[in-house]
């Protein structure tokens, strides 16, 4: 093989940091065999030409977990002993909100450095057009609105959501957002209107995959900083919601956050978001009921007003009736709601859900056969994990919400089947408390 093509793999890259942070308590000689490696790392850094210099630390960076406290604070040392133009560590394979989880010496204001270096950047234009010719630029993600949105403290931090830390002013928050608005006003010229069940073409579905990542952007960057006295601000965002659907990206996952300062709109984003669970395109149906998820997320912590019942419902009759289309986002969100927000959900919606297990389990058994099953055979192993995972989360939920009643059959007979399952991913799925 070419080794340009394929190179040697860089074993550090698949390191398992977290398998051997749990083994070190059983196996002291191995955690002492790998901070003698990082000491001798940390050595060599200081001497070492840029490339291998960024090579060492790249390394550091990566089993930073395993390392002592003098250690860590001789990497942040090191990694900020050397910076680039932007002011940050010379380490360019890096994202700045990186830094918020790597050591830095105390004199160092890391939020302070990374917010500088954010708002000097400009989001890539996905084309450029020169009369009647247009040239392919970038279809890759946005640096720019990733980097921005993730460094970015959200209203509220959810799960598995990226921690940032960062609080834009509104003088700010404007600056970035014009920034946005005139790189969408150049990629939607590469955009056909669509109707509203259609799936982008596949040769523009690079751009709005990069414009449906707005989302996370209008989240934590836009709408928390809207000036709700201003009726322009508020009616703009109403027109860019309403152009970028016509041209197919879909950003419903946004709408609960343009309720912070605008609760009158209650009634046109739970209208919206129905529509979209009751669509027949996975996207919008998976973004719709992230949005519920956040919704509730948003309600819970007093900041907007709770959704509609309807919301919730229409979600659990798309996983209760197993309609396909953006399933594996629905199953997703509503473990999560579950676990996550218990609250929300009454003893009867748990109830519905736990009736569905056992339906749900013979539509996606293994091997297929050809006369059961409502999915195809390569669809079911993820579905059955999606699955061994609500069941868990509605053994928990019942558990701490009623603990003296027994528990459902549809739950003994996925824990039974489940954790005894050939697949370890499904085995794994069941997990509860």
């Amino acid at each position: 093989m070419d080794p340009d093509i394929f190179p040697w793999p860089d074993p550090i890259l698949v390191f398992p940091v977290k398998r051997a942070s749990s083994a070190t308590g059983k196996l002291p000689d191995l955690l002492r065999k790998i901070r003698d490696a990082i000491d001798w790392l940390l050595a060599r850094a200081k001497d070492e030409s840029r490339d291998d210099r960024q090579r060492i630390l790249s390394r550091l960076v990566k089993i930073s977990e395993l390392m002592t406290n003098l250690q860590k604070r001789r990497l942040g040392t090191q990694l900020w002993k050397k910076t680039g133009d932007n002011g940050l560590p010379d380490l360019p394979a890096l994202y700045s909100y990186n830094f918020f989880l790597l050591p830095a010496p105390k004199n160092i204001d890391v939020v302070s450095k990374i917010k500088k270096h954010l708002l000097t950047l400009d989001p890539q234009h996905s084309f450029s057009q020169t009369g009647s010719a247009t040239i392919d630029i970038y279809g890759g993600p946005d640096s720019m609105t990733a980097e921005v949105s993730r460094a970015t403290k959200p209203v509220v931090q959810l799960p598995f959501e990226a921690h940032g830390k960062i609080e834009w002013t509104t003088i700010e928050s404007k600056e970035l957002w014009k920034k946005v608005l005139d790189w969408w006003e150049n990629d939607k010229k590469a955009l056909p209107v669509v109707e509203s069940d259609m799936e982008p073409r596949w040769e523009t579905g690079k751009i709005v995959s990069r414009i449906e990542e707005l989302s996370e952007f209008l989240e934590r960057v836009v709408l928390p900083n809207l000036n709700r006295e201003n009726g322009d601000e508020v009616n703009n965002l109403r027109v860019f919601f309403s152009e970028t659907r016509k041209h197919g990206v879909c950003l419903t996952t946004a709408l609960p956050y343009l309720l912070l300062h605008s609760p009158s709109e209650s009634e046109k984003v739970t209208q919206t978001i129905l529509d979209d669970l009751s669509s027949s395109t996975d996207k919008a149906v998976g973004k719709s009921a992230q949005a519920v998820r956040h919704w509730i997320h948003l309600a819970d912590a007093d900041y907007v007003e709770h959704p509609p019942n309807a919301v919730l419902d229409r979600l659990l009759e798309r996983v209760i009736f197993r309609q396909r289309e953006g399933i594996v986002a629905c199953l997703h969100n509503l473990t999560l709601i579950l676990s996550e927000k218990p609250d929300a959900l009454s003893l009867e919606q748990v109830n519905l859900i736990v009736s569905c297990l056992v339906p749900w389990h013979s539509a996606i058994c293994l091997p297929a056969s050809e006369q059961t099953g409502d999915f195809p055979e390569e669809e079911r192993p993820a579905l059955r994990v999606l699955l061994g995972k609500l069941a868990s989360a509605l053994s928990d939920w019942l558990k701490n919400n009623f603990p003296e009643q027994p528990e459902p059959a549809g739950i003994s007979l996925l824990r039974e089947r489940y954790c005894s399952d050939p697949l370890p991913e499904v085995r794994r799925s069941f997990r509860s408390s």
